[in-house]
């Protein structure tokens, strides 16, 4: 796992952060057996905020992803590969947040709200949540590049309520936006098949709602029918 005086690994971060989120009490125990060499509280609380990213576009971070990408262009060339083309994936998941983690401040954000996304005013119109509302939901997104083995780790939203289809095509198509902006050309969407993406995916390929996917006709041999 690592040794003392070294550099912990990301890996092991990510392992006693694991374990850390589901009971620090159990942590300090196991860490205190000494079975395993383990990063200290507070080494987890210095790496979770120096990784810790805001909720929103993060535009700052998006530009970094340019100028990163610039450069591992450049390499590619000099070591005699097609240049990647800027051409990618864009890959959006939703996840609960756990309730534990949800109480500890320096593990968890608070839900978007309309002050921190202007561009998202419409999600917002009918919000009287207050500033401080906990989020329980987070929608990240991914990009890919489908030329290369490049991808950036994207904007994240936070909702203090279940995922709702407005909220899904405002994050969407700002994303789609923002990256599009510093260089990263979306060419392709992917999620999975929660009913609130199947309605949005519908409603931004035929303009209307409700639920998505069935084939209408009776007689063909997939149920399930996406057309653009």
């Amino acid at each position: 796992m690592g040794r003392t005086g070294n550099r912990w690994s990301a890996i092991t971060y990510r392992i006693a952060l694991a374990i850390f989120t589901r009971s620090p009490r159990a942590y300090e125990v196991l860490k205190s057996y000494q079975i395993l060499k383990l990063p200290s509280v507070a080494s987890l609380k210095h790496f979770t905020s120096a990784n810790k990213q805001p909720t929103g576009l993060n535009l700052p971070h998006l530009h970094d992803a340019n100028q990163a990408y610039a450069a591992y262009k450049e390499e590619w060339k000099e070591q005699g590969f097609l240049e990647p083309e800027e051409y990618g994936g864009l890959i959006f998941d939703e996840v609960k947040v756990i309730m534990k983690v949800q109480r500890m401040d320096r593990f968890t954000g608070l839900a978007t709200t309309a002050n921190d996304m202007a561009t998202l005013q419409d999600v917002y119109e009918e919000l009287k949540a207050p500033q401080t509302v906990k989020a329980s939901y987070i929608m990240q997104f991914l990009w890919c590049d489908l030329t290369s083995d490049f991808d950036v780790i994207g904007p994240y939203f936070s909702s203090g309520k279940g995922m709702e289809c407005k909220f899904v095509i405002s994050c969407l198509m700002t994303t789609i936006q923002a990256f599009h902006i510093y260089g990263f050309k979306t060419m392709a969407v992917v999620c999975d098949g929660a009913s609130t993406n199947l309605k949005a995916i519908k409603y931004l390929t035929t303009g209307k709602s409700g639920a998505y996917g069935i084939n209408e006709d009776l007689h063909a041999e997939e149920p399930h029918h996406v057309k653009t």
